[in-house]
């Protein structure tokens, strides 16, 4: 639907939001029921189709949410994203020049990063510059970039209007097979998760001034590359490639904006969840686990961990809570980091803090895994079955000075 009367635009609502709603406006007197509205593509809204009219900042006046920001609009709200409405005539006034985020390839269409290149240690969190790769307790540095000041202001006025909000868990749209429904689980997500609601919305923060840059290249085996058997062949290919060109190693560009703005969002989420004092966050620490068909240790940083039990932090459009007819997230995207993490462990489960980044609002799930796990220790198998694998396994463990099963990168 792309123009219709504002009661079109609300049993539109109902039918492909929720019927739970509310109109609010910033009219000095509502139009006519005759006038036609289109509608303003907003950040919460996802990308928007080619052409759209994109609407980038605050859409509320105030944190109650009753007042729109923006002049003779109409607003229709609901336990969902908002949707925004404008007069047709002047839908367009005021508009340009904003399209942020834009959809941008693999790498942002702006200026080139500069030396000295900004740095972050892995282990210690130490920050500093470089004008070449290097090395901080004993571990390849993160590299740093700026955030530019469209992210910086979107995510001001995001957190300005934002109240945090914990959802409990069994309130939640999950797949049957990865809810682990335990008591003991279930109870502590809950005290946590309520912990964190009181600490946040108080938490008096500069917001974040640098990311980590992301980098699809890798100079080992990571965590994040068992997703796909191909992701495992071009991750090896990459860690041997990048051991021949190491004056090369150091990104040149930023990352996309929309890249940028999740990196954001694990920057704030971070500090926010390291500076919370508890008997229960205990903070983060790496885990490895052993791969025993290849012969080789995977690494990884759980986001933090409540007691022993390691726990990893994803943003998502809305949360998927029962008989809200908003899209579900990707579970797929997150299975091989909660497999893998929750085994390093010794566990067969683990909690999954998922993070609304239209509305604030967050649930702590306890997640099984095993489902997942059985799949790739099925891949590995066969992947140890082909020549040309082996081949490459062999190049990147002798890289790394891995000469039989029993011993680590």
């Amino acid at each position: 639907m792309e123009e219709g009367t504002l009661e079109e635009w609300t049993q539109w609502f109902a039918k492909e939001r929720s019927e739970e709603y509310s109109v609010v406006h910033s009219f000095e007197q509502l139009p006519s029921e005759e006038q036609k509205f289109v509608r303003l593509w907003t950040v919460s809204d996802g990308k928007h189709p080619d052409g759209a009219l994109f609407y980038q900042g605050k859409i509320w006046e105030n944190k109650r949410r009753t007042i729109p920001r923006r002049n003779n609009t109409c607003i229709i709200k609901g336990p969902c994203p908002p949707l925004l409405l404008s007069p047709t005539e002047s839908a367009s006034t005021g508009l340009s020049g904003i399209r942020f985020p834009d959809p941008l390839p693999g790498q942002a269409k702006s200026i080139k990063l500069e030396k000295p290149y900004l740095w972050r240690c892995r282990r210690c969190g130490e920050e500093g510059q470089m004008k070449a790769p290097t090395t901080h307790c004993g571990v390849r540095t993160r590299q740093l970039a700026q955030i530019t000041e469209q992210t910086h202001q979107w995510f001001s006025d995001f957190i300005q209007d934002t109240t945090w909000k914990f959802v409990d868990p069994t309130t939640m749209r999950i797949p049957e097979y990865g809810f682990y429904d335990d008591e003991e689980a279930l109870a502590l997500a809950r005290e946590a998760g309520k912990e964190f609601e009181t600490h946040i919305n108080s938490l008096q923060s500069p917001l974040p001034e640098v990311y980590e840059l992301f980098d699809r290249r890798t100079p080992h085996l990571r965590v994040s590359d068992l997703k796909k058997k191909e992701k495992i062949k071009e991750s090896l290919r990459s860690a041997i490639d990048m051991e021949k060109r190491e004056q090369k190693l150091l990104l040149r560009k930023p990352s996309s904006s929309t890249i940028e703005l999740g990196s954001v969002f694990d920057e704030y989420l971070d500090h926010a969840i390291g500076s919370l004092s508890s008997d229960i966050w205990s903070g983060k620490r790496s885990v490895e686990f052993f791969i025993p068909p290849f012969g080789v240790v995977v690494r990884g940083t759980p986001d933090n961990f409540l007691n022993h039990i390691p726990i990893e932090t994803k943003t998502v459009g809305m949360l998927p809570i029962q008989g809200r007819t908003s899209k579900v997230p990707n579970w797929k995207n997150y299975l091989t980091q909660l497999a893998i993490y929750s085994r390093a462990c010794g566990l067969d489960w683990m909690f999954l803090l998922m993070i609304s980044r239209a509305n604030g609002e967050f649930s702590i799930i306890p997640f099984n895994a095993t489902k997942r796990m059985n799949a790739m220790e099925k891949e590995w198998e066969q992947l140890t079955k082909q020549k040309k694998f082996t081949k490459l396994l062999g190049q990147y463990k002798t890289i790394h000075g891995i000469e039989d099963a029993s011993e680590s990168e």
